[in-house]
């Protein structure tokens, strides 16, 4: 995965309603991303899951709803129009992205905690965010892994995520059962 270019980077939204979580990664988030990639639309990718208040959903006050919040760049030859004619319908609030949104990233809820890009032997928060779509593209390549009609147990993603944190001793905690794995 490349470096995102920040002044061609825009984001848009999947609502999570009452589908599974995974479901929704797999039939909605993983497929759109795909294709836009496939196309040549997009060069870059990332994507984590927020709500009106810890995302800046531009979305109405009285909706708390969770929902993907998926972040791309544009490839050099791409628009706007292209994006918005390839997007489905699902993807919502599709808008450029706010630099100041973009050109820092925090770590924490409150937002005083921010990565140090400097720290990287590529300095720039482009490099930030290039490892950050390399951890969305990881998480894709996890669901191309199974047959396309198959059933995929949380368990099994489960799975794969705690060996992605315990390779570094961080614990994961199940969003659904609330069990902490390490």
């Amino acid at each position: 995965m490349q470096r995102p270019s920040l002044d061609k980077m825009y984001e848009t939204f999947i609502r999570i309603g009452t589908e599974q979580v995974f479901d929704v990664i797999r039939f909605k988030v993983h497929r759109t991303i795909r294709q836009l990639n496939d196309d040549g639309i997009i060069d870059w990718y990332s994507f984590l899951i927020h709500d009106r208040e810890s995302g800046d959903i531009p979305t109405s006050p009285d909706d708390n709803s969770p929902y993907f919040h998926i972040r791309i760049s544009l490839s050099a030859n791409n628009s706007l129009e292209n994006l918005m004619k390839s997007l489905p319908a699902f993807c919502l609030m599709t808008r450029k992205a706010k630099l100041d949104s973009i050109d820092h990233i925090s770590i924490d809820k409150t937002g005083t905690i921010r990565f140090n890009p400097s720290l990287l032997k590529h300095e720039g928060i482009e490099e930030v965010w290039r490892i950050l779509g390399e951890q969305s593209e990881f998480f894709l390549n996890v669901f191309d892994s199974y047959r396309d009609n198959t059933v995929i147990p949380v368990h099994e993603i489960s799975a794969f995520l705690h060996y992605f944190h315990n390779m570094v001793g961080l614990s994961f905690q199940c969003p659904i059962c609330k069990t902490v794995l390490l």
